[in-house]
């Protein structure tokens, strides 16, 4: 009997190692798992590298190119024009369009057609001339064209629809 009772303590002492055994493995796995998922601490979050350069990330507008008729509150007066003045491909060239934009390339056809890409975005529209204003329309894109008193192509733009025009400079191709 003190045989068999000996035996079974063997066992008992067995299956509390192996218990013992797996719980330190469980425990240790889920320790390397919460740390490999932490989140960085917040200055961690925010730190800056020490090789970053700011102004690697900033685009150059300044190109040189300036047009008084761009600037806030410009007064402008615009002249009868012809509606095949307006026809032919145009383009902005000012840092300020570079900078409100990226880039305004149009192409207006005879037949109330034009095309063109602003910011980066392919357009397609209607225009429809008044003896003084060219106004294009499309689902994205919505401008007036008219030119100075002393020849240059202005495209405005309401952006927000309050009144404010942006004035837009375009040369031709």
């Amino acid at each position: 009997m003190l045989e068999t009772l000996k035996k079974y303590w063997w066992i008992v002492l067995i299956v509390v190692v192996v218990i013992a055994a797996g719980a330190a493995f469980i425990i240790h796995n889920s320790k390397a798992a919460e740390e490999t998922n932490e989140q960085p601490t917040e200055t961690e979050a925010n730190a800056i590298p020490e090789d970053y350069d700011p102004a690697s990330e900033q685009e150059d507008y300044d190109n040189g190119i300036v047009f008084d008729e761009e600037a806030e509150g410009a007064e402008l007066s615009f002249k009868k024009a012809e509606e095949a003045d307006f026809i032919g491909k145009w383009e902005a060239t000012s840092g300020q369009a570079l900078y409100m934009y990226g880039n305004i390339d149009l192409d207006i056809r005879d037949g109330g057609k034009w095309s063109g890409n602003v910011a980066e975005e392919d357009l397609e529209g209607k225009w429809e001339f008044d003896g003084t204003t060219m106004s294009l329309t499309s689902e994205l894109f919505n401008a007036t064209l008219s030119f100075t008193e002393d020849g240059k192509l202005i495209l405005q733009e309401d952006r927000a629809e309050d009144g404010i025009l942006l004035n837009t400079v375009m040369t031709k191709k």
